[in-house]
């Protein structure tokens, strides 16, 4: 079985290198988006010195916090990795700060024995977690992204005298996690929709953070369009705190937090910072190892 990681960066090139390093296996192919405003050449230099071959580095977007550009990153991985590999049977989604606290005969095993499963954290549109229920990301348009208070608030002037927007070809509003396992067909369904109806991509574009958004609508509407049956688990395999800790939101991890995670269901843990703590990819090494059944 084929398994392809789609891996997102932009900062900590020796973690990223190490990340890699740790999955590389039969098999298994590495489609990764740098962020234009990182220099690729050390992503580069760090997997020719770990002497990694079955990697790709594809078309790259200026990723801009809170952005479509996140997004397009994503789907350009997933539209090369078909191009290049058509047998990859499953793709995992992860970040350069992620880290596998499984073996890659564990992963690799579960991948296979859930090849019909897509892993997907969601929820339905108002969400009690939410700001406001979330509905006001899809439907005020959001045009520009400001750290300035003063310029957000004028923008946030101009969006309230807007119509108000509505998903396109009217499917249901769902929010959910960006980092999850989809299979063969989940990722052509992707691909063939945004053929289809290229006003899906359009509409996201002036969406508040998409990548909460975008794939959970797309996937959990797929019986609405082409009628494509989907099976999903409601379940991350990425661990993430979300807390501010050690100066981070989500929290930076330390041994400590995923003590408890090496026998539970996750199969990776987000996020890790080696500047914060040096030693802890060594730490899970050590453990990661030891479950491979």
């Amino acid at each position: 079985m084929k398994i392809a990681y789609v891996i997102h960066a932009y900062k900590l090139c020796e973690q990223f290198g190490k990340l890699i390093e740790s999955l590389n296996d039969n098999d298994v192919y590495f489609f990764i988006h740098i962020d234009q405003k990182s220099n690729i050449d050390h992503f580069q230099k760090e997997v020719q010195n770990r002497k990694i071959e079955n990697i790709y580095f594809v078309k790259r977007e200026r990723s801009k916090w809170g952005s479509f550009s996140c997004v397009r990153g994503v789907l350009n991985a997933l539209e090369e990795a078909i191009d290049i590999i058509p047998e990859i049977e499953y793709f995992y989604f992860l970040s350069g700060q992620d880290y596998p606290i499984k073996s890659n005969k564990f992963i690799k095993n579960y991948f296979f024995k859930n090849r019909h499963i897509n892993f997907l954290l969601h929820f339905e549109l108002p969400y009690k977690n939410w700001k406001a229920g979330g509905l006001h990301r899809l439907t005020r348009n959001h045009f520009y992204i400001s750290k300035n208070r003063i310029i957000r608030r004028l923008v946030n002037l101009i969006n309230f005298f807007l119509p108000r927007r509505k998903v396109p070809m009217n499917l249901k509003p769902y929010g959910g996690d960006f980092y999850m396992g989809l299979n063969i067909e989940a990722v052509t369904f992707i691909i063939k929709v945004r053929k289809a109806h290229p006003d899906f991509d359009m509409f996201f574009e002036n969406v508040y953070i998409p990548e909460e958004l975008y794939f959970p609508i797309l996937l959990l509407n797929s019986g609405k369009l082409f009628n494509t049956e989907l099976t999903f688990v409601n379940q991350t395999l990425t661990y993430t705190n979300w807390v501010r800790k050690y100066g981070s939101y989500p929290a930076i991890l330390d041994l400590k937090d995923i003590e408890d995670k090496f026998n539970s269901e996750y199969l990776f843990v987000r996020k890790i910072d080696e500047g914060v703590h040096p030693n802890l990819i060594t730490e899970i090494e050590k453990r990661r190892n030891e479950i491979t059944f």
